[in-house]
Formats: structure tokens, C-alpha cells, sequence
């Protein structure tokens, strides 16, 4: 994996990517993107809760997909979009 930094700060025209790991219906996920500071925009999520993914996916597009982290890391055709920010929530 390479990480890039970026070389400025962000300002609140930026747009900000994130992806949501352990997303549930997505309150961590609303709660950046109603944030005041820049313009986050989530690009990927998964739960391993079907109701809680189609609820992420009907507020916030079709890009939270269910099942077990691990086994979906482990999926060779898997394509996670760069972000700037990675949110995960455990309980």
C-alpha cells in the first residue's frame, strides 16, 4: 500500500474521501459528511449487517458492501477507492 501526504491543508472548497469500515447504517459516515470543515464525500463502506448496508447504500449510494471484512480484504479482484480519511468503528 502507498501512502500519499497531501502537501497543503485542507480548505473548505476540499474534497475530502472516505471510507467507512464497520459503517453500520452509516452515522459516523453522516456525521462527516454534515461536518462544516471541508467536503467529505465516502467512496466505499462495508458492514457485515445486511439491513445495515442497505440502509448506508439507500443514504448514501451503492458503495457499502456486506459481508465479513476480512474475507472481502482477501478478494483478489477487490478495488477500494483512495481516500484521505478511513473511519472504523468497533464496539
Amino acid at each position: 500500500m502507498h501512502l500519499q501526504l497531501r502537501s497543503s491543508e485542507p480548505t473548505l472548497d476540499t474534497v475530502i474521501k472516505i471510507v467507512d469500515t464497520f459503517a453500520g447504517a452509516g452515522g459516523m459516515t453522516l456525521g462527516f459528511v454534515r461536518s462544516s470543515v471541508g467536503k467529505f464525500q465516502p467512496v466505499w463502506a462495508n458492514d457485515f449487517n445486511d439491513y445495515a448496508v442497505d440502509t448506508y447504500n439507500a443514504n448514501f449510494g451503492t458503495h457499502c458492501i456486506g459481508g465479513d471484512i476480512v474475507d472481502i480484504l482477501n478478494e483478489p479482484s477487490l478495488i477500494i477507492p483512495q481516500a484521505d480519511v478511513v473511519l472504523g468503528e468497533c464496539v
